[in-house]
């Protein structure tokens, strides 16, 4: 058993564009790096699903990873999103990662071609034999269409091939069945907004989050009350939160969080890339009156 060392909350950055989508606006992201530091966010994960990564060229890819590396300035951990079907792709992508000044990789599960649990297994091996950085597992179903097992998990762990876990399967008990296999050896953060409080005190140790996009702050209180063990702060934060983790996944991620932070100025643009559109009038509405009352 050992301290987490990945812990609190960690913010899953989106990509800003500019308007017309065509180039990445990096004054926007520098922006918003700054935005979640100053916040007291304790990482910050770039080109994850949040980040539409899949939407960028092999140039903006990189482009977007160093650049926030950059922009970070080495204050808080940086954790650079690796997805892909292809385990070639992958190593390719993490290979990159792994000398860009990152400190961890964030290795999804292979979407799309639905790999057995052993083809999981051999997925990670064979990216970590070509990494020295430290790899966090992202296990999330709805995304990918497969479900990586607590077994599975335990497996990536007893061999070393991973040091975290964030887990968005969505279900608590699958979390408990996890903790039940690797205790502490792992850090396992929340993959769900909504579930933070309850997957830390299921034996987890923060969160990477959508929602602290807009409300930094706001998430860390809930991860940083839950560290220091007090869990009814921990809770009333979660709470509180409720109404904008529902707002923000009223349509898919990232739309709603993106038209959160043009309306709070972070961004310059609401705009995403095909074949995501841009939010509805009455999701647009519901954040208005979100960010009013906030």
């Amino acid at each position: 058993m050992s301290a987490p060392v990945f812990k609190g909350t960690y913010t899953a950055i989106v990509t800003p564009f500019t308007a017309d989508g065509a180039e990445v606006d990096y004054a926007s992201l520098q922006k918003l790096v700054d935005f979640q530091i100053s916040h007291g966010v304790d990482g910050i994960v770039v080109c994850g699903s949040t980040g539409e990564a899949v939407t960028l060229s092999d140039a903006e890819y990189k482009k977007v990873i160093t650049s926030t590396i950059g922009f970070v300035k080495g204050r808080v951990p940086v954790v650079a999103g690796v997805g892909s079907s292809s385990t070639a792709r992958a190593v390719e992508m993490a290979s990159f990662v792994n000398g860009s000044g990152a400190q961890a990789i964030l290795l999804v599960v292979p979407p799309y071609n639905k790999p057995t649990q052993d083809g999981i297994v051999a997925h990670f091996a064979e990216v970590k034999r070509h990494v020295s950085l430290p790899i966090i597992a992202y296990n999330v179903p709805g995304r990918t269409g497969l479900n990586m097992a607590p077994e599975t998990i335990a497996a990536l762990a007893k061999q070393k091939l991973i040091v975290a876990l964030k887990e968005a399967n969505g279900s608590i008990m699958q979390v408990l069945d996890t903790v039940a296999l690797v205790g502490r050896n792992i850090d396992i953060l929340s993959g769900e907004d909504a579930l933070i409080h309850a997957t830390m005190a299921s034996g987890g140790c923060g969160v990477i989050s959508v929602i602290s996009n807009a409300w930094p702050a706001e998430t860390v209180t809930i991860t940083d009350t839950a560290l220091r063990g007090d869990w009814e702060a921990s809770l009333q934060a979660q709470l509180r939160m409720l109404p904008a983790v529902r707002a923000m996944f009223c349509e898919t991620n990232p739309i709603p969080v993106k038209a959160a932070l043009a309306l709070r100025g972070v961004i310059a643009h609401p705009t995403l890339r095909l074949p995501l559109l841009s939010a509805q009038p009455s999701t647009i509405a519901r954040i208005e009156l979100l960010l009013k009352d906030r």
